[in-house]
């Protein structure tokens, strides 16, 4: 299978024509074969697809951090879990206290 989704460049018109690149099933299944087949570069860019399909998901945004680690990119790594944790702290803020956006009337 890993095959046929790394040749997917020859259909590329067909998928784009099918919006098979924005389907999430595709993608998550193809994580895990780039993941088995230490394709890292490739994992990197299919995590980033899923981030651009699904923002904010915390389980996406810690797999953009591994798929970072595994292609030696520490420091990428590093910034992703820090905005990631930026965002957490945030969220909790607004959910205990409120927004910290003054209301209009």
């Amino acid at each position: 299978m890993m095959r046929c989704v790394s040749r997917c460049d020859l259909f590329e018109p067909l998928f784009t024509f099918f919006k098979i690149k924005d389907n999430f099933n595709i993608l998550r299944d193809t994580t895990v074969l780039q993941t088995q087949t230490r394709q890292f570069e490739g994992l990197v860019e299919t995590r980033h697809n899923l981030l651009r399909l699904w923002p904010f998901n915390r389980h996406h945004l810690v797999g953009l951090a591994v798929a970072y680690q595994l292609n030696g990119n520490l420091a990428e790594a590093k910034e992703v879990l820090e905005s990631l944790e930026r965002f957490l702290r945030v969220r909790a803020f607004i959910s205990l206290f409120g927004s910290p956006l003054p209301m209009q009337l």
